[in-house]
């Protein structure tokens, strides 16, 4: 097996392995969204609130130089952008090494068996269908008073059954996910953590054992601002 399917519906799966190789000529578990640092509007699509965490773009937006700002740019294959060029060159059998041959898709309907950065909506399937999350979440400043949403929020942690992803990838012999992980997403508004960044990107932080003092498994939302020194996990997903 090379990838642990998410969703039947949609045809979605997520790799196995975390995504290594950037083209930088150095391997690194962690590595940068942009490598300009700068608080711009780099993705074409800006989202607002509500429809940062639902977006499913994160293929167009690795593939799809319409997707990039500067309608040029294709991330899946610059090394500016390296989260985006790691997650498109993932090798499944071998994620310290590129994919033996790659070949730019030409638009979305050629959009199966390519890996790609996934956004928060290619993520909600992992929270949702394997891990029966359902949008009832703790808010990081009352981490004891759970409320419902009716989907992800900036800066909630969300349980979930985290233990079923962690068996289906041990099965698959895959690795467990922990840490921080890069979204494709890009959003408009200035939050009270990242002052300084007008168009934050998205992460999400996934904890499949207990976080915070709390004996729950939880997925943590949040953004970052786009800085020479943030450095992030990336995981791929692919349609199949």
């Amino acid at each position: 097996p090379i990838a642990l399917v998410t969703s039947s519906k949609t045809k979605t799966a997520m790799a196995l392995h975390d995504a290594v190789y950037n083209g930088t000529g150095t391997n690194s578990a962690t590595m940068l969204w942009n490598t300009g640092g700068v608080s711009e509007q780099l993705n074409t699509n800006i989202y607002g609130w509500n429809q940062f965490f639902t977006a499913s773009h994160g293929w167009h937006e690795t593939y799809l130089a319409s997707y990039t700002n500067d309608r040029t740019t294709v991330k899946a294959t610059s090394t500016n952008y390296p989260a985006f060029y790691a997650a498109a060159h993932y090798n499944p059998s071998d994620p310290s090494a590129p994919v033996q041959s790659f070949t730019v898709p030409i638009d979305a309907s050629d959009s199966t068996k390519t890996w790609y950065l996934p956004s928060y909506g290619d993520f909600n399937l992992l929270y949702r269908g394997i891990g029966g999350g359902n949008f009832f979440g703790y808010s990081k400043s009352t981490a004891t008073s759970i409320s419902a949403v009716t989907s992800m929020s900036l800066n909630w942690r969300y349980p979930w059954n985290g233990c079923r992803a962690v068996i289906a990838l041990e099965q698959a012999r895959g690795d467990k996910l922990t840490g921080y992980y890069w979204i494709s997403t890009q959003s408009n508004y200035t939050n009270i953590n990242h002052k300084t960044s007008s168009y934050p990107v998205g992460l999400i932080s996934i904890f499949t054992s207990g976080t915070k003092g709390n004996s729950y498994s939880a997925i943590y939302t949040t953004d970052q601002a786009l800085s020479t020194e943030n450095q992030r996990l990336v995981r791929p997903f692919i349609h199949y």
